[in-house]
Parts: C-alpha cells; sequence; structure tokens
C-alpha cells in the first residue's frame, strides 16, 4: 500500500502540477480524492477478497467439456461477483 501511496504522492506534487494544466485521475482505491488511508486499506482488502476469490474458482473448479477458456473465466468471473456479492462484500 506504501508503493500506492507514493506513487499518487508523485502524481499529485509533480506530474499534475509540473507537466499538465488539468489533470484527472481515476482512483478505484479513493486515496486521490480522500487521502484517508482507512479508506484505501478498505478498497485494498476489497480487491484482495475478490482475488482470493477468483483464484480459489480457478482452483476449485474444472473447466467443463467443450468449454472454451474464455468461457470458464467469464464463469468464474460472474461466481466470483456472486460470491462476493452473497457475503455483503
Amino acid at each position: 500500500m506504501a508503493g500506492y501511496v507514493g506513487v499518487l504522492f508523485f502524481y499529485r506534487t509533480i506530474v499534475s502540477k509540473k507537466y499538465f494544466s488539468e489533470f484527472d485521475l481515476h482512483d478505484d482505491g479513493e486515496y486521490w480524492e480522500t487521502q484517508d488511508k482507512k479508506i484505501l486499506k478498505a478498497a485494498f482488502d476489497r480487491f484482495t477478497r475478490a482475488i482470493d476469490s477468483f483464484a480459489a474458482m480457478l482452483e476449485m473448479i474444472p473447466k467443463e467439456k467443450g468449454e472454451s477458456i474464455e468461457d470458464f473465466i467469464v464463469r468464474m468471473a460472474e461466481g466470483t461477483k456472486e460470491k462476493l456479492d452473497s457475503d455483503g462484500r
């Protein structure tokens, strides 16, 4: 997380002021907008749960016979979303 904060600090203090008259950055962790490390940590925790859940599904659920790899990945992604939504995350 420190590296993430450092990169955003670099963009805020150097890149956006020195090289651009207008600079917008979309930050899924909301740190750019809030500079609140608790909000960023909560976002990182959500991202970690999503990645871990997706990885677990890839390991535990086999590809169906005749299913393309693309369809398999989409099915795993949809299953991950359903699991996270049902867990209230």
